[in-house]
């Protein structure tokens, strides 16, 4: 999976000129938009999402403490997809407008 989702940004960034990065800060935020959904936060604790560049491999952390077991059901989901979506979106009005 995780060369999978690797294969896909290299490919929609070469088909679309969206840089790598900023597909990968896309894919972060909206895993941590769905994560949100799922997770009970109290107010003093933080939740953050890293992708791996190098490898591709996702991880979510709570607290600095690494959660092993995050089951994303179809509304969160959804969240995440659309999360993404919007992201491409702006960064390809980017990269129109730089060009």
């Amino acid at each position: 999976m995780s060369q999978e989702l690797l294969g896909i940004i290299e490919q929609i960034e070469r088909e679309k000129g969206i840089k790598k990065e900023v597909l990968i800060d896309a894919i972060q935020s909206a895993l941590l938009s769905a994560a949100k959904r799922v997770i009970d936060l109290k107010p003093d604790e933080d939740l953050r999402v890293e992708l791996d560049a190098n490898t591709g491999k996702i991880k979510a952390f709570r607290n600095n403490i690494e959660i092993t077991n995050i089951d994303f059901g179809r509304i969160a989901a959804s969240t995440a997809r659309q999360v993404i979506i919007q992201k491409m979106r702006e960064a390809e009005k980017d990269v129109v407008f730089n060009d």
